[in-house]
């Protein structure tokens, strides 16, 4: 169910914030790419394109057409594993999707630290 799969990946963002404080400063930078891409495609990327498009031209609708490219470069490299185009489409869409409850979970470990 989407409820399902909305807290497990609220909970991976969550688990890969904590996974790089614990470990991402040591040579293999744990979990540090994950959370990069987490915070650019949930959070930068969006906000950015936003602020192109309110203060500077409408034009700048055509960034959010990096979405779409992105879910279609995933679902076809995932096309190569499965023989269904329905499969690698969604599996394309929900990784895409994915980026904002893992922003979440990331936002809920920061909270936590300074909660403490």
């Amino acid at each position: 169910h989407f409820k399902q799969w909305w807290k497990r990946s609220v909970r991976s963002g969550y688990a890969y914030a904590q996974g790089f404080i614990l470990h991402g400063m040591e040579k293999e930078s744990f979990c540090l790419r994950d959370s990069l891409r987490i915070w650019v495609w949930a959070f930068f990327y969006p906000l950015i394109s936003t602020l192109l498009i309110l203060f500077i031209n409408d034009w700048f609708v055509l960034l959010f057409l990096v979405y779409i490219v992105s879910l279609l470069r995933v679902s076809l490299s995932i096309r190569a594993i499965t023989s269904s185009r329905k499969d690698a489409f969604l599996y394309g869409m929900f990784n895409i999707l994915g980026k904002i409850p893992q922003f979440i979970g990331q936002i809920k470990f920061i909270r936590s630290i300074y909660e403490k």
